[in-house]
């Protein structure tokens, strides 16, 4: 249903139920910095709220996301893998 060439497929459990409610949230596990499916989301359902959850991407990269999908972006990082934060 959301793709971007290159990214693969997302798995949307009830999409059209979930995504018809209001409010509406979805939760991205992992992303590696293609934001692909949650700028299709959003521009779909403008009205859902997007939240991502990534420790791969840097500070950069995540605040580049957020700009193009509006998200929220969480990138806890344990210590020893860039910016720690317990």
């Amino acid at each position: 249903m959301f793709m971007q060439r290159f990214e693969g497929g997302k798995w949307v459990c009830s999409p059209y139920e979930i995504l018809s409610r209001d409010p509406c949230f979805v939760f991205s596990l992992g992303c590696n910095g293609i934001s692909g499916f949650e700028e299709d989301v959003k521009s779909r359902y403008s009205h859902c709220a997007i939240h991502i959850y990534d420790p791969t991407v840097s500070e950069s990269m995540a605040a580049q996301v957020a700009e193009r999908t509006q998200a929220r972006i969480a990138e806890h990082r344990s210590p020893g893998r860039g910016n720690a934060s317990a």
